[in-house]
C-alpha cells in the first residue's frame, strides 16, 4: 500500500526521493516499529502541507497499543530522524495511558538531538540527525501517542517539493489517514497504486486525503 507522492514541475515518476538527501520521513512510524510484534496502530493521522517555493509543514500524531514486553522493548526509545539544514522537528508530547488508565507524560528533557549513525561512517550525511526520546510509563497494554511536527524550512530543489508514504501492513491498524495539501493550480505527479485520494479545494489550496485500514497483517 505504498503512496509515491512526488511534486513539482522537475520531478518525474522516476525519481527516487531517497537521493534527496534522505528527507525525514513524512510520518513514517519510528524505525523501531518492525521489532515490536503484535504491535496494533489504533489510529495514525499525517498532515503534510507544502507552499509553493517548497517549505512547509508536516505533523504525524499516533497512537499504539502495547502488546507485548517486545513491543515494550522495542518502543522504548523512539527515534525521528530529519535533515539540519532543511528541517527542524519539534516532539510536542508523548505520553502512556496505562491499563488502569494512568497517563504518563514523557518531559521534554527525555528528548536527545544526536547525530544520525550513518553519519560517522559516511561524512557526506553529517547533516542528518535524529530526535531520540525515551518513552515514560510504558507497559504491556498501555496506548502510547505521541504528535511530532516538522517544519520545512527550504527545499534542497528550490520551487521543488515531494513526499512519499508507505501504509504499513505488518500490523493491525483500526484508523490511518494521510493528508496532503498543496497550492492549487500546482502541476504534480502523483502515484497511488490501489488508494484513490480524496481531493477538496479550499480557496488557494488543494488537499489530498487518504484513509484506509488494516483488519489483519500482511
Amino acid at each position: 500500500r505504498l503512496i509515491e507522492t512526488l511534486i513539482g514541475g522537475l520531478l518525474s515518476a522516476g525519481w527516487d526521493v531517497a537521493q534527496a538527501a534522505a528527507p525525514a520521513p513524512a510520518a513514517a512510524p519510528p524505525a523501531a516499529l518492525p521489532a515490536a510484534q503484535g504491535m496494533i496502530i489504533e489510529r495514525t493521522l499525517n498532515r503534510i502541507s507544502f507552499n509553493s517555493d517548497g517549505s512547509g509543514t508536516r505533523e504525524a500524531t499516533a497512537a499504539f497499543r502495547i502488546p507485548s514486553d517486545s513491543a515494550v522493548q522495542a518502543l522504548a526509545v523512539l527515534t525521528f530522524p530529519y535533515v539540519a539544514s532543511l528541517q527542524s522537528v519539534t516532539v510536542v508530547y508523548v505520553r502512556v495511558q496505562q491499563p488502569d488508565g494512568t497517563v504518563v507524560v514523557t518531559p521534554a528533557a527525555n528528548v536527545e538531538d544526536m547525530p544520525e549513525p550513518v553519519s560517522s561512517a559516511a561524512p557526506m550525511y553529517s547533516d542528518i540527525r535524529e530526535k531520540h526520546v525515551v518513552v515514560r510509563g510504558l507497559t504491556v497494554g498501555s496506548l502510547l501517542e505521541y504528535d511530532v511536527r516538522t517544519q520545512m524550512l527550504k527545499s534542497e530543489l528550490p520551487g521543488q517539493f515531494w513526499a512519499d508514504y508507505d501504509f504499513p501492513t505488518a500490523f493491525i491498524a483500526k484508523d490511518e489517514e494521510l493528508d496532503i495539501s498543496v497550492p492549487s493550480g500546482t502541476a504534480i505527479n502523483l502515484a497511488s497504486p490501489g488508494l484513490t485520494p480524496q481531493v477538496s479545494h479550499d480557496g488557494n489550496r488543494t488537499t489530498y486525503v487518504w484513509k484506509t485500514s488494516n483488519a489483519a497483517p500482511a
